[in-house]
């Protein structure tokens, strides 16, 4: 599993355990970090990996006003903005705003930035109040995409994995590391 440490004031903290607890603290938990409440609303948003493709993305850019046009799934529940009246950020997944608003609005022709041709994505977060054995809040979004073009040799048949990291403590941390 991944670990991201880093120094405050000298001493080392850490968003994953060294090890498991005897009480088997969970080491990542769905969704982005937030402030208030992780109520059913909330493991609806977050807890679930979306899968998506360039081809049903750009079908949806191109098609988004057509009368009778349905949203697919993945499009419709992208989490690009986090409920910020719960603590979350205001902005989590990667999307192109057509409006230029800030809004995730699929409705509108908003839509899902990916990389690759393929791909799935996901949001966890660790939190401290939530397990003993964590020193440091951090949101992880992960990106697992590949490419199905075969003419791509070079990428053709490769799985790449985008690991993005954030800081949520509200603590500045020098000398971080993140391993695998």
């Amino acid at each position: 599993s991944p670990l991201l440490i880093g120094k405050q004031q000298g001493a080392w903290k850490r968003s994953l355990p060294r090890y498991i607890t005897a009480n088997n603290d969970s080491l990542l938990w769905a969704g982005p970090q937030q402030a208030l409440v992780r109520d059913d609303d909330y493991f609806r948003r977050y807890h679930q990996v979306w899968t998506l493709d360039q081809y049903t993305i750009d079908q949806h850019a191109a098609h988004w006003n057509d009368p009778g046009y349905e949203t697919p799934y993945a499009i419709a529940t992208w989490p690009g903005n986090g409920n910020t009246a719960n603590g979350e950020p205001a902005r989590l997944a990667p999307f192109k705003d057509q409006d230029n608003d800030g809004l995730y609005e699929p409705e509108a022709g908003d839509h899902p930035l990916i990389r690759g041709d393929r791909a799935a994505y996901t949001i966890l977060h660790s939190d401290v109040n939530y397990s003993s054995a964590l020193d440091m809040q951090c949101d992880m979004h992960v990106l697992v995409y590949n490419y199905v073009e075969p003419s791509f040799a070079d990428r053709y048949n490769s799985t790449f994995i985008n690991l993005r990291m954030i800081n949520r403590s509200g603590t500045d941390y020098d000398s971080v590391r993140f391993g695998m």
